[in-house]
């Protein structure tokens, strides 16, 4: 028998028993508790973070792609569209399919289960759902398609008002020129800071020669203009003065929502070159993502306070359940008036967390690709974000069943699930047909993909990504970066109306993490003495034969890893290549969720 051979039965026969040991070991009690049951995850709450649907290109796109614009913007067909960059026909149905969907899992599903449906399949104003959208007409309108098309569709309302049953869902927007949730650089106090780094920003440094070449033909076959002299073009003074990011994220959207919405831009402006516009889509992405993501404060005041007045209280705070109005709790919220002193009629707060199970957010790209950013979640970062997607957050409480007698209570586990939710492709020949014979594009789109994702952020080898996770990964990005407020040179922070129409106060959030003096000093007590009894109790579970057992299979685990170990390594070093496929991810796990301009790849 050769040394492979030998090596291969050596090593079948020390991984049995490898394996033999591993289940008896398991059986063992342990001394370090008892083995933890975990019983059936229950759906807490869900946060969806969307971006608004396809929309017609801005108005500023008909002076730097002259050559093409009035053809795209013909084909749209809404001449209102050059104010607002509204949104399109695709875009209403993108975001209505993502309503369908949230209603399908959250409500269809579990009906069809026989379980109980996180909301009610009827709107009524009792605040269990909460939606929010940034203030520009297209993202309240995606808000619009999404909830009273989508989630709560005509038909599914209260009886008696119309004959067609509607839904009438209230929809919040941030405040004009205040807002610090969901566009602070643009529409908040972060404006000057913003400009700032938007200005400083240089494109030449992250074109490489054939970028730029890709976007010299772009130039010439679709928009009529030299991207990096346009003063050559004669385009107007203004768009003379702006930055080539700029004004190729303005031209490369014009053509990717044209694109998206079924109206033929590659047969009339790439037949020559089918490759361009991909590629030019690409750079331009990317070269968007390095202009305003390519320094960590960027991602502060992108993300501006909707983690501290939103993900932190209505999420990853999960207030005790069963102690709910014990603490002097207080919520300042328009039109609801909560306290833990409440009426029988009004809800505490901690009640109040329980209740409001469905929240979702619509924003522009950038606010969803800094989220993800922080977090390692490669969704809008190294590819362009569709339009109308989704990042879906799921919070499930799980409970510890101890089967060690003499243990009272029952210990509650949270954890996230994250989906990123994307809508349905029909085919560019489908959307032109639909387009042009003005058939509903509903008919279309029925509810999109929604595929699991696990941020980087995230620890847990099964997938559970736990509140501290998340915690952790903006906690170090603001150690890094500071606050919002510091990056943007604002001195106080004033409460905004935005601020006091989200569901949990930030109070609440910091006594339920420091609590009570009283009652905190008491489970203080309470802590240490359970404390010391686990520790005895531990410490003589050594010294029997739990003790000995465990150090008995440590002693032969430990061993047969050695052996494993040269077998993988030392010995197949000498007659043949060692396998690595197994650990090559691990380079990824070494990389910062973000990096700076720096360090930042050419494109």
């Amino acid at each position: 028998m050769d040394n492979m051979a030998t090596g291969s039965v050596l090593f079948r026969t020390f991984s049995a028993g490898f394996a033999a040991i591993v289940v008896l070991c398991f059986f063992l009690p342990s001394p370090f508790g008892a083995r933890v049951i975990f019983a059936e995850a229950k759906l807490l709450k869900v946060i969806a973070l969307a971006r608004h649907g396809n929309r017609n290109p801005n108005a500023q796109a008909e002076a730097i792609c002259p050559k093409a614009a009035p053809f795209v913007f013909d084909a749209f067909k809404t001449e209102y569209a050059k104010q607002k960059a509204a949104l399109s026909r695709v875009g209403l149905a993108e975001c209505q399919e993502a309503g369908k969907w949230l209603r399908k899992r959250y409500i269809e599903d579990k009906e069809q289960a026989k379980e109980q449906p996180l909301v009610s399949k009827t709107f009524y104003d009792t605040e269990e759902t909460f939606f929010y959208s940034e203030r520009m007409d297209r993202n309240v309108v995606s808000l619009h398609a999404l909830v009273n098309f989508g989630f709560y569709p005509p038909g599914t309302g209260v009886t008696g008002f119309a004959k067609s049953d509607p839904n009438v869902v209230p929809i919040l927007t941030a405040p004009a020129f205040h807002d610090t949730i969901m566009n602070l650089p643009r529409d908040g106090p972060c404006k000057p800071v913003y400009k700032e780094d938007k200005s400083s920003f240089d494109a030449a440094a992250f074109l490489t020669k054939d970028a730029r070449e890709v976007i010299d033909e772009f130039g010439k076959q679709a928009c009529g203009i030299d991207f990096f002299n346009p003063a050559q073009s004669h385009a107007p003074k203004d768009i003379q003065k702006k930055e080539v990011a700029w004004t190729l994220k303005n031209a490369a959207d014009m053509m990717n929502f044209a694109r998206n919405e079924g109206i033929a831009v590659e047969e009339k402006f790439f037949q020559n070159d089918p490759t361009l516009l991909d590629s030019v889509i690409s750079i331009s992405s990317k070269l968007t993502n390095a202009e305003r993501f390519g320094k960590p404060h960027q991602l502060t005041y992108w993300l501006g306070d909707f983690y501290k007045q939103v993900l932190l209280p209505n999420f990853l705070t999960v207030p005790d359940e069963d102690k709910r109005g014990k603490k002097k709790e207080t919520l300042e919220i328009p039109g609801v008036a909560l306290n833990a002193k409440h009426a029988d009629w009004s809800l505490s707060p901690t009640e109040f967390f329980f209740h409001q199970k469905l929240l979702v957010f619509m924003n522009h790209r950038e606010f969803l690709t800094a989220f993800a950013t922080v977090l390692g979640i490669d969704f809008g970062v190294t590819k362009p974000l569709p339009s109308g997607s989704m990042l879906v957050l799921e919070l499930h409480e799980v409970e510890n069943e101890n089967t060690a007698k003499g243990d009272e209570e029952v210990e509650k586990e949270h954890y996230i699930k994250f989906f990123a939710w994307t809508p349905s492709k029909p085919s560019f020949a489908k959307k032109h047909e639909y387009l042009t014979t003005g058939q509903p594009m509903e008919d279309l789109y029925a509810f999109g993909n929604a595929e699991p994702v696990f941020p980087r952020a995230c620890r847990d080898p099964e997938g559970k990504c736990s509140l501290a996770d998340i915690e952790r990964a903006f906690g170090d990005l603001m150690d890094k970066t500071g606050t919002w407020e510091e990056v943007c040179n604002v001195r106080t922070t004033s409460s905004s109306s935005s601020s006091a129409l989200l569901s949990y106060a930030t109070n609440l959030v910091e006594e339920h993490q420091a609590g009570d003096d009283e009652e905190a000093a008491s489970t203080r007590r309470k802590d240490k003495e359970k404390n010391t009894d686990a520790s005895q109790e531990q410490s003589s579970r050594f010294g029997g034969w739990e003790g000995a057992g465990i150090f008995f299979c440590g002693m032969l685990l430990s061993s047969l890893f050695w052996v494993t170990f040269f077998h993988r390594v030392v010995f197949h070093y000498a007659v043949g290549p060692v396998a690595v496929r197994e650990v090559d991810g691990l380079a990824s796990l070494r990389l910062p969720f973000f990096q700076s301009a720096d360090t930042q790849q050419n494109i």
